[in-house]
């Protein structure tokens, strides 16, 4: 395999896997409100269903806001740190616009206004964590899967 097609299927994996752990921090973020009472006991308990579009958003406004910061691309020599400081401005950015537009497109919706703010900051945290998590899952995945003698990958 040529090393601009393993650059794409890194690029293109790490894309889903980011909208997966986006949308599962967003899940059990929604999990968490609903088990827990903190800060306060909820006014309205609304089925995950309702809340599916501030979702889309909030994955679409995250995953655009990493392909902003360049995390779709195999870096040659960048820090670990300077990674997760780009990822963590990315999905604060990102969680931010998506809240921003969600009061716009969702400005007659009872439910979106009703949106609680500790779901938010579970989703936006929980987000860091799953990505964090994913990308080095992802990261000893590609380095595992690294090219044999004769251009072979041995997974």
């Amino acid at each position: 395999m040529t090393t601009q097609k393993l650059r794409n299927i890194y690029s293109v994996s790490l894309f889903l896997l980011d909208i997966l752990m986006v949308t599962a921090a967003f899940v059990l973020a929604y999990r968490l409100r609903v088990s827990f009472d903190w800060p306060d006991t909820l006014a309205h308990v609304y089925p995950l269903s309702s809340y599916t579009g501030l979702m889309l958003l909030q994955v679409s406004t995250v995953v655009i806001a990493l392909f902003l910061y360049k995390q779709y691309y195999i870096p040659r020599a960048i820090s670990r740190v300077d990674q997760f400081y780009s990822m963590v401005t990315a999905v604060t950015i990102g969680t931010l616009i998506a809240v921003a537009i969600s009061t716009f497109i969702f400005k007659g919706n009872q439910i979106i206004s009703d949106y609680p703010r500790a779901m938010l900051i579970y989703a936006w945290f929980l987000a860091i964590i799953f990505l964090l998590l994913g990308r080095l899952a992802h990261q000893m995945l590609r380095r595992n899967c690294g090219t044999m003698v004769g251009g072979e990958t041995d997974c």
